[in-house]
């Protein structure tokens, strides 16, 4: 399944009315807040997920899940032997990188 035109002409503008909603609703903290929570979580797994034959909804809906479950799982566990911050730009860094040395190994592009 590939997206078309009109797809990313929806998604820009589903992506615009949740970033919207949360400036109404929380002002601009709110809006980094909930930009931040979706790069930082959903990024790293869909770079994982995207090196399988998956159609491009399903990396989605999986990578939002994975993220919504095992990162904060990973930071939290990770949180008891270095500081939260630290282990917030730890377990992305190393997502990432496993995604990024996935699509390597795989010769896949990224995305």
């Amino acid at each position: 399944m590939e997206f078309s035109k009109d797809d990313w002409i929806i998604f820009g503008m589903v992506l615009a009315l949740i970033a919207l909603g949360s400036l109404a609703l929380f002002g601009f903290t709110g809006l980094r807040a909930a930009l931040g929570m979706s790069v930082i979580m959903f990024f790293p797994f869909y770079l994982i997920l995207s090196n399988f034959s998956l159609a491009p909804g399903e990396k989605i809906f999986f990578a939002l899940f994975a993220g919504i479950t095992l990162f904060p799982s990973l930071v939290y566990f990770l949180g008891f032997v270095m500081s939260f911050k630290l282990s917030i730009f730890l377990v992305f860094g190393v997502l990432a990188g496993v995604g990024i040395l996935l699509s390597r190994i795989n010769r896949q592009p990224l995305i």
